[in-house]
């Protein structure tokens, strides 16, 4: 399955451009990336929307099945990665988000989701994915500082 490919540009994910056309990939880089920050941080979707309510989760959610927010994107995990104390308590609270985010993807197959502190701003979460039906792994490296408010993402084969 081949998607338009993604990447953290400081600023949300970007599109991949090569010699005027866009790049494709194939895996599942792009569906760790929106399911971990593709929702919508001021709110997260709930079934108790008063009319005349401003809605404050993402739009597309509503497309969604809204009684599964399983499938949702809520951005659980990038909410709590802007306001969780970078301690050992906190990556507890930052690993069960992550798994709560990624759980659309637990149809393809089992998920590991492991977080370190590297300092005392800045933390590294490894992925694992291993599908299924091939049994193939696939991994992910997130780095996180926090004074410079940054993500990176990068694929590890």
């Amino acid at each position: 399955m081949n998607d338009i490919s993604l990447y953290e540009s400081g600023n949300g994910g970007d599109l991949v451009l090569v010699n005027d056309d866009f790049q494709l990939v194939s895996g599942l880089f792009n569906n760790v990336y929106l399911c971990l920050f593709g929702g919508n941080i001021q709110g997260s979707t709930t079934d108790a929307v008063l009319v005349g309510e401003e809605r404050k989760d993402w739009w597309g959610n509503k497309l969604l099945n809204s009684t599964n927010t399983d499938v949702q994107f809520n951005s659980t995990f990038e909410n709590l990665l802007n306001t969780t104390a970078l301690t050992s308590a906190g990556v507890s609270v930052l690993e069960n988000a992550a798994k709560k985010d990624l759980q659309p993807l637990q149809e393809i197959g089992a998920i590991d989701v492991n977080i370190l502190l590297t300092g005392a701003d800045s933390l590294e979460m490894q992925i694992k994915i291993t599908e299924k039906e091939t049994n193939i792994s696939q991994e992910f490296l997130l780095i996180w500082n926090e004074t410079r408010d940054e993500i990176t993402l990068n694929k590890v084969i």
